[in-house]
């Protein structure tokens, strides 16, 4: 079985508010950037991935490109800002982590197949920066889902569909545990969805 698994609220259950306030004082405290100028900047560029779902460009560079147009600074300038943040700055943000341990341990004991599917909302280096925080390996997944290889988010059903393609199975080899409707939106291209909250089906299937 391969099992889709979400991040924020499932692997990791720091609540919403905790970890991003941890992660935006790590990132303008390392970068010496004004939240008040470039918060709206992130925000914005963000949501435009998530709500246009271009599949034209992988979601690292349609970032970039909404960060320039949004602050007129060169998209190159962003690229080795952020990716400086993530490969010297970011540690700060584990002490907001906190490891869902019952399924990650349950997780560790079983012979399935495990897919990291947190929105693709960061690059390859903090992803993986990530995993590590809630004591996995990214040698864990078969698939890690990441800006880079992405062209699309959760809630769209291309998210679901690019994972099974890349990986050749159906949607009936496949189930997705995680906390909101975005990860329930797997659904749409039938593969099952369990809340994390559901303890009692989640380990009887695993």
């Amino acid at each position: 079985m391969y099992i889709f698994l979400d991040y924020d609220g499932t692997l990791n259950l720091t609540d919403e508010r905790t970890y991003a306030k941890t992660y935006y004082g790590a990132l303008f405290d390392y970068t010496g950037l004004d939240p008040e100028m470039y918060l709206d900047a992130i925000n914005f560029s963000v949501e435009k991935i998530i709500k246009e779902n271009d599949t034209s460009k992988n979601n690292f560079e349609k970032f970039l490109t909404h960060m320039e147009k949004y602050t007129n600074k060169d998209r190159k300038e962003w690229k080795e800002k952020f990716l400086d943040f993530y490969q010297n700055g970011f540690d700060a943000v584990k002490k907001a982590v906190k490891p869902n341990e019952e399924l990650i341990n349950t997780l560790k004991n079983s012979n399935h197949n495990l897919i990291f599917a947190s929105n693709p909302l960061f690059p390859k280096i903090c992803v993986e920066k990530r995993i590590e925080m809630i004591d996995m390996k990214p040698e864990d997944f078969v698939y890690i889902s990441h800006m880079e290889n992405s062209n699309t988010t959760k809630p769209h059903k291309e998210y679901f569909e690019n994972i099974l393609k890349e990986l050749k199975i159906t949607p009936e080899e496949a189930i997705i545990i995680g906390d909101t409707d975005f990860d329930k939106a797997a659904e749409k291209v039938g593969i099952k969805f369990i809340h994390v909250e559901e303890v009692d089906k989640w380990k009887e299937l695993i």
